[in-house]
């Protein structure tokens, strides 16, 4: 019950044939913020259903029955819903994708998330400033700090909110987008490569029509006398082969 006003504030209507939707009682445009009628209701008008918009013959919205009702500013906003006959309206949840209540999309709805990843993006990059203060004698401005911090956020934004990729490629049909690999040079070490940039993802290797993540295991060093520090890992792939990277310091 305490959960109550939120979830009534996320709830809306997805209208089919507008035969259960109340016009000017119910949130059904398509507005995370305003989803309800601007227009006045007229007294007669009292308990009137969407379907009432509904140009039956064409199973679309009537223009000049829009026109006669509505403000201008509401029509548009009718207008860009499509209209589904063969189906009933139904109660939907906007904040979330499937249409589903979650306490998680629930939290987003009540908290400022992207305040929060800027949040966490200062303070991992203070972090690191702290470390180059001790480490290296370097400490970066404020303002440099909440530039990098604000770029570290849209990546990490663009990173969890991007589009559904493409099917990846097979052994036998890679995509366009996707080209096969290029072979390594003869000469060239199988067993050292350089360390990937921290925002590529690990690398896959092909197992029949399968893509398989390559595991990776890290670890680094500091010796106190010398200053010295190093880092390493280990890459095992499908076959369990062992490719070995270091980076000293």
């Amino acid at each position: 019950m305490a959960a109550k006003d939120l979830v009534c504030g996320g709830i809306r209507r997805r209208i089919g044939n507008g035969n259960s939707t109340l016009i000017w009682e119910h949130p059904w445009l398509q507005d995370e913020l305003d989803p309800i009628i601007h227009t006045e209701m007229p007294h007669y008008l009292s308990g009137a259903r969407v379907e009432g918009l509904i140009d039956q013959d064409t199973g679309t919205w009537d223009p000049h029955m829009l026109a006669d009702i509505f403000q201008p500013s509401d029509i548009p906003r009718i207008q860009s819903i499509p209209v589904v006959p063969e189906y009933d309206d139904i109660w939907y949840w906007y904040g979330g994708p499937n249409g589903c209540y979650s306490v998680k999309s629930g939290y987003r709805r009540i908290v400022d998330f992207d305040g929060i990843v800027y949040a966490v993006a200062i303070l991992y990059h203070l972090w690191r400033a702290r470390n180059g203060a001790v480490w290296d004698a370097c400490l970066p401005r404020p303002t440099k700090l909440l530039t990098i911090a604000a770029a570290t956020m849209r990546a990490w934004k663009d990173l969890h909110h991007r589009a559904p990729s493409q099917p990846r490629a097979t052994a036998h049909h890679p995509t366009a987008e996707q080209p096969p690999p290029t072979p390594a040079a003869p000469n060239a070490d199988a067993t050292e490569t350089a360390l990937p940039p921290p925002h590529a993802s690990l690398p896959e290797v092909m197992h029949g029509e399968v893509m398989t993540p390559v595991k990776c295991y890290m670890d680094a060093s500091y010796h106190r006398g010398t200053n010295a520090a190093a880092a390493g890992a280990v890459l095992l792939d499908a076959n369990a082969a062992t490719y070995l990277l270091s980076a000293p310091h």
